[in-house]
């Protein structure tokens, strides 16, 4: 080996892997807290790998800590020369029980982690670097094998430590006065930035700085449009929006925010029928707002296979490299790998999103899809959430979809709160209308679209003609 070089190999502790073991073997808290943090293949010995496989297929079968005679049972599906050796390291690893308490344990599982993680960059690099000497060689295709691979580790990098911050009330009573009667001078540059649909800002009070809310509903109730709502009212009223996408392609947006500005039906759009008198609607509302309007809509387009440390990341770089957007939105939550189970994924990707909210401090909200069939459900709970309880408290607000009688035919739906802050949850109704991309103003004991009230607002360039 080269004087300097880094192989796989470097990057292991065995001595940690068997505390961790160790410690499943003494008390199935420390086996709850390894199914909580990492996966088999965190483990560099393949034998301690298997054995740990044991552990947790047992604990999650018979709801017990393996002992020596359960784990002879399940030797016996290995070659009669190997029993000895996995029997061996099985005696060794429980001479460490004394030791593995729960705080011990821990610190291996955050080390072995790590390691896991080097491991797993070291080898991509080097298969990145073969990559691109063959593509020096002539192979061009070995390129797009490199970006591949760099893109699967970008998510594998270390993610910023979290900065906390500790204040003493009473002697910040002066800051506090100063800041709070700033804001009162210029309420709306603070306070919460308009959603844009009436009945949604008398009950929130807007989307607040450093808030994480989530829109769930069953596919095709409308996240994605009362996520376009959001965004475009704070691009028309407060300032830029950032609208990232990971289901829908960037087009499929630009599309929807076209529609939504220019007031033309939904469906010249997207049959590909506009006609000429469009096209100069169009054009005259865009050019209104690349001249006149001061903010902008950006939308960032992420492949489905992001992680979720991507998604952060990226925004970091645009804001760094931008002006900082008054309102991130992400469309949609579920998709986000996180490297685990799909539960685990779900959890991880709220985590984050709040943390983004919280870092940047600026307004994030995003979807989550319901596992409800379309016609189960008029008012959506919290409980109705896919994994409800990794979701619902790492939300700051939490808005639910459902369905009336009046859904199929009019888009009428009920809007329910599945969490709140600090205003009373409660519920009303709301019209969807998908041929303009929007959601309108709908009195509560509305019973078909012809009792619907619609209040267009004047936007730049006129009113929006219906």
């Amino acid at each position: 080996m080269k004087k300097g070089e880094v192989k796989v190999s470097d990057f292991r502790d065995i001595e940690s892997e068997k505390i961790i073991i160790a410690g499943c073997l003494r008390n199935s808290e420390v086996i709850v807290k390894c199914k909580e943090n990492i996966r088999p293949d965190f483990f560099s010995s393949s034998k301690l790998k298997w054995i740990y496989e044991q552990i947790i297929s047992f604990y999650e079968s018979q709801d017990l800590v393996l002992n020596t005679d359960a784990f002879k049972i399940h030797l016996e599906s290995k070659p009669l020369k190997l029993r000895k050796s996995f029997l061996r390291l099985w005696e060794s690893t429980l001479l460490l029980k004394k030791k593995a308490n729960l705080t011990t344990c821990m610190a291996a599982i955050m080390k072995i982690a790590k390691l896991e993680k080097a491991r797993t960059m070291e080898a991509t690099i080097s298969r990145i670097l073969n990559n691109l000497t063959k593509a020096l060689e002539g192979g061009q295709q070995y390129i797009d094998y490199a970006v591949k691979d760099y893109m699967s580790i970008t998510g594998n990098l270390e993610e910023k430590p979290m900065f906390i911050t500790l204040s003493d009330p009473i002697s910040k009573f002066q800051d506090f006065k100063k800041e709070h009667m700033k804001i009162q001078l210029n309420p709306r540059e603070y306070l919460g930035i308009k959603t844009g649909i009436e009945q949604l800002d008398n009950v929130m009070g807007g989307l607040r700085p450093s808030e994480f809310g989530l829109i769930s509903a069953p596919p095709g109730r409308g996240k994605s449009i009362m996520l376009l709502d959001f965004s475009y009212n704070c691009f028309l009223c407060f300032g830029d929006a950032l609208y990232v996408t990971i289901e829908m392609p960037a087009s499929q947006v630009m599309i929807r925010l076209y529609c939504r500005l220019s007031g033309i039906n939904y469906k010249f759009f997207r049959d590909y029928t506009l006609s000429t008198d469009h096209f100069n609607i169009l054009e005259r509302k865009v050019n209104k707002f690349m001249t006149e309007h001061p903010y902008k809509f950006n939308v960032m387009d992420i492949p489905q296979s992001c992680t979720v440390t991507i998604l952060k990341n990226e925004i970091e770089s645009f804001i760094k490299k931008n002006k900082p957007p008054k309102l991130i939105v992400i469309d949609y939550m579920n998709i986000l790998k996180g490297g685990y189970d799909w539960q685990k994924q779900l959890e991880i990707a709220v985590g984050i999103k709040q943390e983004i909210a919280r870092y940047f401090k600026i307004p994030t909200w995003s979807a989550n899809q319901m596992a409800v069939a379309k016609a189960e459900k008029e008012h959506l709970k919290a409980s109705d959430l896919a994994f409800a309880k990794n979701i619902i408290d790492n939300i700051d607000v939490g808005i639910s979809i459902g369905l009336t009688d009046e859904s199929e035919q009019d888009e009428i739906y009920n809007i329910d709160f599945i969490k709140t802050r600090d205003f009373a949850a409660k519920g009303f109704v709301l019209q969807a209308d998908k041929s303009k991309m929007t959601f309108i103003r709908t009195s509560k004991n509305s019973a078909s679209k012809d009792k619907v009230e619609v209040k267009m607002k004047e936007e730049i360039g006129g009113n929006i003609k219906t």
